[in-house]
C-alpha cells in the first residue's frame, strides 16, 4: 500500500486516493493467450508496491505489482509490475501513463525494486 498526503486549499493535508490497478489484468489484456490471471487465481500472492519519483510538481512515478508463485514450479515465482506515472489532483490521482516492465523473475524483479526503495 502506498500512501501519499497533499495540501488542500484550506491548508489541510489530506489523503490522495490513488487509481487502483490490477496489474496481472494489464498482462493478461496484452497478451490474452497467456492467461495470466487464470494462473494467478490458483496461486498464492501478494502486492508489490513503490513509490518513485516526482516527474513533475504534480505527477508521480508509482510501481503496481503483484507476485505469484508459478503453479507448475512452487520454486519460481512470477512478478507482474507495472510503472504508474500518476497525476496528483486535489486529493485524487489519476494515470496519465501505464508501462508494464514485463514478467519477472525474483531476482530480476528483486533488482528493478531495490531502485524504487526511498
Amino acid at each position: 500500500m502506498i500512501l501519499l498526503y497533499s495540501l488542500s486549499d484550506d491548508h489541510k493535508m489530506k489523503s490522495v486516493k490513488l487509481p487502483d490497478i490490477d496489474p496481472i489484468a494489464v498482462y493478461d489484456k496484452s497478451d490474452p493467450k497467456k492467461h495470466f490471471l487464470r494462473q494467478a487465481e490458483r496461486a498464492a500472492d501478494y502486492s508489490e508496491n513503490a513509490f518513485g519519483e516526482w516527474v513533475t510538481d504534480d505527477i508521480v512515478k508509482v510501481v503496481r505489482g503483484d507476485a505469484v508463485i508459478d503453479p507448475e514450479d512452487d520454486a519460481r515465482t512470477k512478478h507482474f509490475l507495472v510503472v504508474l506515472e500518476i497525476k496528483v489532483v486535489g486529493d485524487h490521482g489519476q494515470i496519465v501513463k501505464q508501462s508494464p516492465t514485463g514478467v519477472l523473475s525474483n531476482r530480476r524483479a528483486e533488482s528493478f525494486l531495490k531502485r524504487w526503495k526511498h
